[in-house]
């Protein structure tokens, strides 16, 4: 059992303007919506 968890409310996502969004970040964002 985990004690002490809690749900994410919000979130910060960062992307660098130069480099333009990762192959991976819409993995994270699904992930993030979960």
């Amino acid at each position: 059992m985990i004690t002490g968890a809690a749900q994410m409310d919000g979130g910060i996502l960062v992307v660098s303007a130069p480099d333009g969004p990762m192959p991976q970040t819409k993995e994270h964002i699904l992930l993030a919506r979960q």
